[in-house]
């Protein structure tokens, strides 16, 4: 025949086994003459492929769908074919065809075409994914144009994700992590693996860079393709807390105590000294809180979860004990964060019954809306926290909680020894990365306050 195969070398093997669906994830590894006879023969680690048959692995169509998406391939036609020619793969006997499809890092020169692509996501708090993508990359103090992963098709970027490195505090440590943002893929290109395949990349430019863990917040669904958690991801869920006056009580605050309540207008207000030091104490004992130092405490002013948000303390005889931010968030007035000291507790909630209070010319509503202040305040998300004098000192006010389920969060371990050891922690024989999340992770004391997500 004189044609060359196509050869490739396995990177990761993960098929369809006990029900679990899996990706092959291959590397082109060289090309061989073909024998006269048409027989070629490819040696791989776990996968031997001779005759273009492969063996030990059964592809379904779902798995073969991915696979095909990660090798850059386009379906030309179905034929019953057993051997790799030239340009071209034989799976499950349909044969393929090369297309262009280059993974990459962006360069700075095309932040605003990375944001173009995002424009299409709008996101329920009034603005797109592409004006938050821009923020990200002009006040994120751990913006890296590097850390951006883009997936081009014929030259055409079609997908991306952003990695935003924190350090989350997990069980009374500080973990190095990887925060995943920006997760799209264009319409056209979904349900092909891209998003699974940036993901993989992703774990492996976290791993080079010494981050331990990955964190993914879920985004809209048609917006952020669904990406398998088996295998290496674990999901966990919480419950917030829907928290709402309830009028048969009436007001039952007998709190002789005087307090004052004041808005913090940016990172440079006076009060910022006392509020840093409440997030300290605070976040100490919380799994899932974001630690953060002067520069992120400056961004967090401006990568807030929505457009417009309030951010409130509580003085009492002059000292800041208790502090709130609140915003609309997937249409529902939100706590994004807060806070107190040890015996604040009466003061934060006489702080959030306050926020509940409707009235004229409210900051949260937007121009030009309908809606008015008292729909707006007729009740708050909280998000899953774990203050048991914060939920009694609200009760006492005649603020009822409401817990219901919050949605999923995905984490994986990128370097499972490394965070062992951190947390000072033995591994189980045989135990792998989401099976030692699904150990350590407290399943209702995670705190991941909204003013920190990506």
């Amino acid at each position: 025949m004189g044609e060359r195969v196509l050869g490739f070398e396995l990177d990761q093997l993960l098929g369809r086994r006990d029900g679990c669906l899996e990706v092959a994830l291959l590397r082109e590894r060289h090309r061989e003459p073909v024998p006269g006879d048409g027989e070629a023969c490819v040696e791989i680690d776990r996968l031997a492929v001779a005759s273009g048959r492969f063996r030990d692995l059964a592809l379904d169509e779902e798995v073969e769908a991915l696979l095909v998406a990660c090798l850059g391939l386009g379906t030309v036609r179905v034929g019953l074919l057993r051997i790799v020619f030239g340009h071209r793969v034989v799976l499950l006997g349909h044969e393929y065809t090369r297309r262009k499809m280059e993974i990459r890092t962006l360069e700075r020169r095309e932040r605003e075409q990375a944001a173009g692509l995002l424009e299409a996501w709008h996101l329920a708090e009034g603005w797109t994914a592409g004006e938050r993508f821009r923020r990200q990359a002009e006040f994120d103090p751990s913006w890296r144009d590097e850390n951006v992963l883009t997936a081009r098709r014929n030259g055409e970027m079609v997908a991306l994700l952003t990695i935003l490195p924190r350090e989350v505090r997990l069980l009374g440590h500080v973990v190095p992590t990887g925060g995943v943002a920006n997760l799209y893929t264009h319409p056209e290109e979904r349900t092909k693996g891209l998003a699974t395949l940036l993901l993989e990349r992703a774990c492996e430019q976290m791993r080079a860079q010494h981050l331990e863990l990955a964190v993914v917040f879920p985004g809209v669904q048609q917006a952020s393709p669904a990406f398998s958690t088996a295998g290496a991801w674990h999901a966990w869920g919480g419950q917030q807390t829907v928290l709402r006056v309830d009028p048969a009580v009436g007001d039952r605050d007998t709190t002789v105590e005087e307090l004052e309540f004041a808005r913090v207008a940016d990172a440079g207000d006076r009060s910022m000294h006392a509020v840093k030091s409440i997030h300290a104490a605070y976040a100490a004992s919380r799994s899932g809180t974001v630690e953060r130092d002067d520069a992120l405490w400056q961004a967090s002013f401006r990568l807030t979860p929505a457009p417009r948000e309030e951010f409130w303390i509580a003085r009492r005889g002059g000292v800041v004990v208790a502090y709130a931010r609140v915003a609309i968030v997937d249409d529902v007035l939100t706590v994004t964060e807060l806070g107190r000291f040890e015996d604040g507790s009466a003061a934060l909630a006489r702080l959030i019954a306050k926020l509940l209070v409707p009235h004229e010319g409210d900051g949260l509503v937007p121009k030009g809306s309908r809606v008015e202040s008292a729909e707006v305040r007729a009740f708050a998300v909280l998000p899953t926290f774990d203050d048991i004098g914060l939920t009694v000192a609200l009760e006492h006010l005649g603020i009822r909680s409401h817990p219901v389920d919050e949605a999923k969060a995905s984490f994986r371990c990128v370097d499972l020894d490394a965070m062992a050891a951190r947390l000072d922690i033995d591994l189980l024989p045989e135990e792998q990365g989401d099976d030692f999340l699904r150990r350590i992770l407290p399943p209702d004391a995670m705190v991941f306050w909204p003013a920190d997500r990506f």
